[in-house]
């Protein structure tokens, strides 16, 4: 119980499961993150995925809905190496087997042309040579 809380988890629950203790504690839940705000700020970057509200040193950016969606799963699973099968199959849920190979190259280079600074030395939307790509919260 301990290892999960520590590990992020907003509460834990021992089998069996009440119903009713189930319902109290999603309840419970819902009223602490009742009109928070669902921004995420790092550095130069305030993402509001919901509205789809994008911006870089205050300034608006244009994102389709590929890279919208790309954005929201690097940064949801940050400083986590997602393979590219992984990122395929999260953009293309519907058509993965009719996708081009180099698509979501494509859809990350388009994204850091938007993101980084330099896009060809990226910061922020990195490779891990062989394994994928990912989110980087940390600079440098």
């Amino acid at each position: 119980m301990v290892g999960g809380l520590d590990a992020g988890a907003d509460d834990y629950i021992v089998k069996p499961v009440s119903l009713r203790v189930l319902t109290a504690r999603i309840q419970a839940l819902l009223r602490r993150t009742a009109g928070r705000e669902n921004v995420y700020r790092m550095g130069p970057f305030e993402f509001a995925f919901e509205e789809a509200s994008f911006r870089k040193h205050g300034v608006f950016l244009q994102l389709s809905a590929r890279e919208q969606k790309l954005l929201a799963c690097l940064v949801a699973h940050a400083n986590l190496v997602l393979s590219r099968d992984k990122i395929l199959d999260y953009l293309w849920t519907d058509e993965p087997n009719s996708v081009e190979e180099n698509a979501v190259a494509v859809v990350i280079r388009r994204l850091r042309e938007k993101l980084e600074d330099d896009p060809a030395r990226p910061v922020y939307i990195r490779n891990v040579y062989g394994a994928g790509y990912m989110w980087s919260e940390e600079k440098g």
